[in-house]
């Protein structure tokens, strides 16, 4: 597994993870088959106060997600991250392909999600009661076609729940392409039949989060930090799709 180091210093790597690996162990999946199992090979002793089947882990990608990934290397550098997640202090964008002709051109979608009680391994959106979810987007461009109209859209989450942009989209009936849990059948079908895409249209590109004990200067209130944006580019099975729909100009 070859695995890009996009940013790396003495608390933290931060990885361009493919699509298709899981982060970390779980149901059907092996250390050795994750990216942490892979990054111990270089960084034996990843913190492990989080689980030890969870080394170094402070967030998280869906394994068919692709992007950027933050991996701790000390255990104060864990608890630093962790708190600065629960605290919002880290910024994280996505790129993201929907179904269907989104409007307005931004918007925040606001619903908490909790596990679905009959299919444990999905999440659901509700009204009231779970936890509290925030995701916030904005529409790159329209790909009006009649036949399947889609729309690229740039996305920022406040939180950082389970299958959240996933599932917030799905409730708002404009579900991830690509999406073989929530998503749309015939349109996965479509794109895949069409224009090859065999994956969740759904790529972590850009995160921005405080640097731990690097430029920290007194201030009233507390402390400021500063802070370090990592990019993943989009990838090329993604790239392909967007230059096949801009090309077209029955799509546009």
């Amino acid at each position: 597994m070859n695995l890009p180091i996009l940013f790396e210093n003495d608390e933290v790597v931060v990885v361009d993870k493919p699509c298709g690996i899981s982060v970390h162990p779980g149901a059907g999946t092996t250390m050795p088959e994750t990216i942490v199992g892979e990054l111990l090979k270089k960084y034996p002793s990843l913190p492990i106060s989080n689980g030890a089947e969870r080394p170094g882990v402070v967030h998280r990608l869906d394994k068919d997600t692709s992007g950027v990934l933050l991996i701790t290397k000390t255990e104060e550098a864990m608890k630093f991250y962790i708190d600065c997640w629960k605290a919002h202090r880290v910024e994280k964008e996505y790129l993201v392909l929907v179904h269907g002709i989104l409007e307005p051109n931004s918007g925040t979608i606001e619903a908490p999600i909790t596990r679905n009680v009959k299919h444990r391994q999905k999440m659901t959106a509700l009204v009231t009661g779970g936890k509290n979810a925030i995701t916030h987007y904005e529409v790159i461009q329209h790909f009006p076609d009649k036949e399947m109209p889609v729309t690229f859209v740039r996305v920022n989450i406040e939180t950082g729940r389970t299958h959240q942009i996933r599932v917030h989209f799905a409730a708002i009936k404009f579900p991830v392409i690509g999406d073989e849990v929530y998503g749309n059948r015939h349109a996965n079908a479509y794109f895949e039949r069409e224009l090859g895409l065999k994956r969740q249209f759904l790529h972590a590109c850009s995160l921005t989060f405080p640097l731990m004990g690097v430029g920290a200067t007194a201030k009233k209130g507390g402390a400021t930090r500063l802070k370090q944006t990592v990019e993943s580019k989009i990838p090329s099975e993604l790239q392909k799709v967007l230059d096949e729909l801009s090309s077209d100009p029955t799509r546009r």
